[in-house]
């Protein structure tokens, strides 16, 4: 098992006290609480989870485990009820494996990178020429790539290539879905002029682009040379991930 995997066990060591617990000191029986405050508490959590899912479903958008934030109260109270309506020695033990948990997925959020930007700014900043251009594709990608390698490089952003600080969300689906891959393509190998190398950061996948940024790879190829693949994505060790490939730039 991944640590990936450790919250959604997490959840279950927090439900576990809660639905065996709560019914009664000897667990004879199985039920929900009999405290109203509590109810209306596990009630308003899991409506708002279910709305969330609902809606992400129905609009076709992403889900992450961080959007579980809304459960987290109502499992806690659980838990503390449950914890507290068990024996000693049982509750001690739940108590113990529940932090055990907690403490492995902390430790991993803690320590891991969202975006796997960072990895490919220093490989850019220790193998790359000054003046080099960097294309972030998609968009998405751009402002963390610009707040680390701007100073010392030409930062671009699919597929309106600006400086990628930000990105333009007002009619973004609509915008993506009418670029033209090669014009976009042609604008790139004009400003890679003077550039000893051309960067292009990029991932597939992204809701409304639809493979164009492979695509803006094979158009970059054709125009600039056959590139060198110099990150390869990590999606098991970051949300964000991303390769990165090197082209011959037009100095």
């Amino acid at each position: 098992m991944g640590l990936r995997h450790c919250w959604s066990w997490l959840l279950l060591v927090c439900c576990w006290p809660w639905v065996w617990g709560v019914a009664g000191s000897q667990w004879t029986t199985l039920g929900l609480t009999n405290l109203p405050w509590l109810q209306v508490v596990v009630v308003a959590g899991a409506a708002t989870m279910t709305l969330g899912a609902v809606v992400s479903l129905a609009t076709d958008t992403a889900f992450q485990g961080r959007y579980g934030v809304f459960a987290l109260v109502p499992l806690v109270l659980g838990c503390a009820v449950g914890l507290q309506r068990m024996t000693p020695r049982s509750s001690v033990a739940a108590l113990a494996l529940l932090v055990l948990l907690s403490a492995v997925s902390v430790a991993r959020e803690v320590s891991r990178d969202r975006t796997q930007i960072g990895e490919i700014a220093d490989v850019v900043k220790a193998e790359g020429s000054t003046e080099d251009l960097v294309v972030f594709c998609p968009d998405q990608l751009a402002p963390a790539g610009s707040r680390l390698l701007a100073d010392g490089f030409i930062t671009l952003s699919y597929p309106m290539l600006d400086d990628g600080r930000r990105v333009d969300w007002v009619d973004y689906a609509e915008r993506n879905a009418g670029v033209d891959v090669d014009a976009v393509a042609d604008a790139i190998a004009m400003e890679a002029a003077g550039s000893d190398n051309v960067w292009l950061a990029w991932m597939d996948g992204y809701l409304t682009f639809e493979g164009q940024c492979p695509r803006l790879r094979l158009a970059l190829s054709e125009r600039l040379g056959r590139p060198v693949r110099a990150v390869h994505a990590d999606s098991e060790g970051f949300d964000d991930a991303a390769n990165l490939s090197r082209f011959p730039g037009g100095s």
